[in-house]
């Protein structure tokens, strides 16, 4: 499903979206901790539509505990999931990153992987060329 299925009116952009909508594309970012950028493009949208919707819920729906929360407290709030984030998407590309090596050494025979110019170099013990052998 796309965002133009559900577009309903007309705005500046030619589409307005309903309510509903957003919310489903903000609560997936929000809850299922999926990119603004990973999100728009399932739903043919633009990130930065998207990032506007996203701020909009969390402004009109501050998190559980943090309404008395001092700026200071909310930005290191922020900011721990910020980080937590980046870890998370580190992560998942070091596990895509191990899968591609290790398709590809199956692909081409397994075992350690040799290159013509390579296999007949040596390095020498101070790091520089020991010569082609």
């Amino acid at each position: 499903m796309t965002g133009y299925e559900n577009q309903v009116g007309s705005h500046h952009d030619g589409l307005e979206y309903s309510d509903d909508f957003k919310e489903q594309v903000v609560l997936e970012v929000i809850e299922k901790d999926h990119t603004i950028a990973a999100v728009a493009e399932s739903y043919g949208l633009v990130a930065q539509t998207v990032g506007n919707w996203v701020k909009k819920y969390r402004q009109d729906h501050p998190e559980p505990g943090t309404e008395t929360a001092s700026k200071e407290e909310l930005a290191e709030i922020a900011r721990l999931k910020k980080e937590i984030h980046e870890a998370r998407l580190e992560n998942e590309f070091l596990k895509n990153l191990g899968r591609r090596g290790r398709r590809w050494s199956r692909e081409k025979g397994g075992g350690p992987v040799r290159c013509g110019w390579w296999s007949g170099s040596r390095v020498a013990r101070s790091g520089g060329w020991a010569g082609v052998g």
